[in-house]
C-alpha cells in the first residue's frame, strides 16, 4: 500500500476528529445498560411471538431489511479492510515514511481505531481470521467452526511479531495438504480395477477377440462415462459452492477443474502413471501424458460410478475434498471482483464533474449481452480516467466510473480543475442558456470586436517542453472563462505531429512535436507564455 492510498484509507476512518456525525454514531453504537435492557426488551417480544402470546407483532418485513442491509455493509467493510488497510510492519514502515505529513503519522501512532483495523489485517493475512472469508462469502457453517483464537485481537508488537512467525510457519501448509490427498476410494471389483488401467494399445493386436470383448478389454468406454461423471458432479460442486458466479463465471471454474493438465495431476497425486499398461511408443507418451493420465483418471471416476450402481455421494465427496484448494483460489478470485457501485457515476461527478465540463463515457466495443461483453471508456479532456467492462452497457459504464475512482492522480488533476473554476461559469441553468440562445446574436458580434489577429500563435520549438502546461491552462481557463481547450492532433507526413490548439472554436495555438503529449504540451506553453494572448482569450 502506497502513502497516497493510506492517507485516505486513514482519513475515512480517522473522521472521528472532525466530523460530529461520525462522533455521534459512535456513541449511538457504544452499548450501555440502558441499551443492554432494551437488547432484553426485544428478545423477550421475539419469544412471545415465537409463543404465540403477544398482541402486536414488531418483527416484519422492515426488521429483515434492515438485518439484511447491515449484513452487507459488514461484508462491504470487511472486504475494505482486507483490501486498503495496513498489516502492523507496514503500519512500521510508514512511521519512518518522509512522504506523509505529520497528522498522518500522528493518526498512525496514536488513533485506536487504525491501530485496531492494522491488527485485524495482519491476523487476517497471517490466517487466524478466517471468519472474515466466512462472513464475505455467506458461509455460515464455517462460522461455527472458527477457532476461538480468532476472537483475541494482539494489543502489543511481541504478539503482532508472534503473529508473524506464526505466519510464516503455517505459509507452508498448502504443500503439505498437496502431498496428504484424500484417501482414494476404492474399486473392489479387481477385474474393473484393472481395466482402468489398460490402454487400447495393448489389445489392438488381439483379432481373435470380438468387439464387445475388445471394447471392454480397455478403459476407452470407462473414460468416456467418468468423463460425463465428472463434468456433471464438478457442475453440482460449484454450482453449490458459488451461488453468485455467472454463468461465464461458473463455465470458466469448470474448465479448469476438469482440463488434462488438472486432471493429469491428480492422476501423478494417486500413482496412475505408474499403473498404466500401453504399448505406446515413449516418445509418443512423453508428447500426450496429460492427456493419456487424464484419461486414467476419468476412467477410474467412470469404474466407481458402476461400483457404486451410479450413487455419487461418495464419488462426489472425494472429488470436493481433492479439489478444495482450488476450489477456495477460486472463491478468493470471485470474493475480490468488486460488485457494481450503482452510485459510481454520481460520486465520480460529485468529485470531480461541473455542467461544462464533466466525464464523458464512451463505448469502445458493443457486446451482445452474452458471450461478448461491452466496454465503455471513461474519459475527461484527453485523458482516460477508466474503462469498464461488463454483459451490459450500463454495468460496463459503471466499472469505468469505479476504475476511475481508483485513478487518484487524474482525479487530483480534475479536482484542482473543477476547484479552481468559478461557480456562476461552471454551472448552466436553465435561466443562463435561455439567456445565451435570446443573446447569441449580441455575444457573436462582440466576440467580433475582440482582437483576435493574433492567433494562431505558433510555438517556439527551441524552448523545453513544460508537462504541467496543459494543467494550467485547464486551471486558467476553467476559472476565468468556464471553459477547456480542444486540441486537434495531426499526424504529419515527417512522423512528428501538429497540435492545434482551440478555445471556444477559435484556432489559437499550433505546435509540431515527436510525440501527442509534447505538442499538446508546447501549444498549451505558447499560450501560457504570452499575456496578450491570455488577456485576449479571457475577453472572449
Amino acid at each position: 500500500m502506497n502513502g497516497s492510498n493510506y492517507e485516505e484509507f486513514v482519513n475515512s476512518l480517522n473522521r472521528s476528529n472532525n466530523t460530529d456525525e461520525y462522533n455521534s454514531a459512535i456513541e449511538s453504537e457504544t452499548v450501555t445498560p440502558a441499551r443492554n435492557a432494551h437488547s432484553g426488551s426485544k428478545k423477550r417480544k421475539i419469544d412471545e411471538i415465537d409463543k404465540g402470546t403477544s398482541d402486536n407483532n414488531n418483527f416484519g418485513y422492515v426488521e429483515v431489511k434492515k438485518l439484511e442491509h447491515c449484513t452487507r455493509t459488514l461484508q462491504k467493510n470487511i472486504r475494505l479492510l482486507i483490501n486498503e488497510a495496513p498489516d502492523l510492519t507496514e503500519v512500521e514502515r510508514l512511521l519512518t515514511s518522509k512522504t506523509l505529513d505529520q497528522n498522518t503519522i500522528f493518526d498512525l501512532e496514536n488513533n485506536e481505531l487504525i491501530k485496531l483495523a492494522a491488527q485485524l489485517k495482519t491476523k487476517y493475512n497471517n490466517g487466524r481470521l478466517r471468519l472474515f472469508d466466512s462472513i464475505i462469502n455467506n458461509n455460515a457453517s464455517v462460522i461455527e467452526g472458527v477457532d476461538d483464537e480468532d476472537n483475541e485481537i494482539s494489543s502489543g508488537s511481541e504478539k503482532s511479531m508472534d503473529t508473524e512467525r506464526h505466519t510464516r510457519k503455517t505459509s507452508k501448509e498448502p504443500e503439505s495438504k498437496e502431498s496428504n490427498v484424500p484417501d482414494l476410494p476404492v474399486i473392489n471389483d479387481i477385474k474393473l480395477c484393472n481395466r482402468v488401467f489398460i490402454h487400447k494399445s495393448i489389445i489392438n493386436n488381439k483379432s481373435y477377440l470380438h468387439k464387445s470383448e475388445l471394447m471392454a478389454s480397455h478403459n476407452e468406454r470407462l473414460e468416456f462415462l467418468g468423463d460425463s461423471v465428472l463434468n456433471n458432479l464438478v457442475t453440482v460442486i460449484i454450482f453449490n459452492k458459488f451461488p453468485e458466479a455467472s454463468e461465464g463465471e461458473l463455465s470458466k471454474i469448470r474448465s479448469s477443474l476438469v482440463n488434462n493438465v488438472t486432471l493429469a495431476e491428480f492422476s501423478i497425486l494417486y500413482g496412475f502413471d505408474k499403473k498404466l499398461r500401453s504399448n505406446i511408443n515413449d516418445q509418443i507418451l512423453k508428447d500426450s501424458t496429460q492427456k493419456i493420465y487424464a484419461d486414467i483418471f476419468e476412467a477410474y471416476i467412470g469404474a466407481l460410478a458402476i461400483e457404486r450402481k451410479f450413487d455419487y455421494t461418495e464419488i462426489q465427496q472425494w472429488l470436493t475434498t481433492l479439489m478444495d484448494s482450488r476450489l477456495n483460489k477460486h472463491a478468493r478470485q470471485i470474493s475480490s471482483t468488486e460488485e457494481i457501485n450503482k452510485d459510481a457515476k454520481s460520486e465520480l461527478y460529485s468529485l470531480i464533474g461541473t455542467a461544462a465540463f464533466h466525464p464523458q463515457y464512451e463505448v469502445v466495443k458493443t457486446g451482445d449481452g452474452s458471450s461478448n461483453p461491452f466496454v465503455i471508456r471513461c474519459t475527461m479532456g484527453d485523458d482516460v480516467l477508466g474503462v469498464g467492462t461488463a454483459p451490459s452497457n450500463k454495468d460496463a459504464g459503471l466499472r469505468a466510473a469505479m476504475e476511475a475512482l481508483k485513478n487518484k492522480s487524474l482525479l487530483e488533476k480534475y479536482s484542482q480543475v473543477r476547484f479552481n473554476m468559478d461557480r456562476n461559469q461552471s454551472v448552466i441553468s436553465n435561466k443562463t442558456k435561455s439567456a445565451q440562445l435570446s443573446t447569441s446574436t449580441s455575444q457573436s458580434s462582440e466576440t467580433q470586436k475582440i482582437d483576435t489577429t493574433i492567433f494562431p500563435l505558433i510555438a517556439d520549438v527551441s524552448t523545453d517542453v513544460d508537462n504541467k502546461a496543459k494543467n494550467e491552462l485547464y486551471s486558467i481557463l476553467g476559472k476565468n472563462m468556464g471553459t477547456i481547450p480542444i486540441y486537434e492532433i495531426y499526424e504529419m507526413s515527417s512522423k512528428q505531429f501538429r497540435a492545434e490548439l482551440k478555445v471556444k472554436g477559435i484556432h489559437v495555438a499550433t505546435a509540431v512535436d515527436a510525440t501527442k503529449k509534447r505538442a499538446c504540451s508546447r501549444a498549451a506553453m505558447t499560450i501560457i507564455n504570452n499575456k496578450e494572448a491570455i488577456d485576449a482569450l479571457c475577453s472572449l
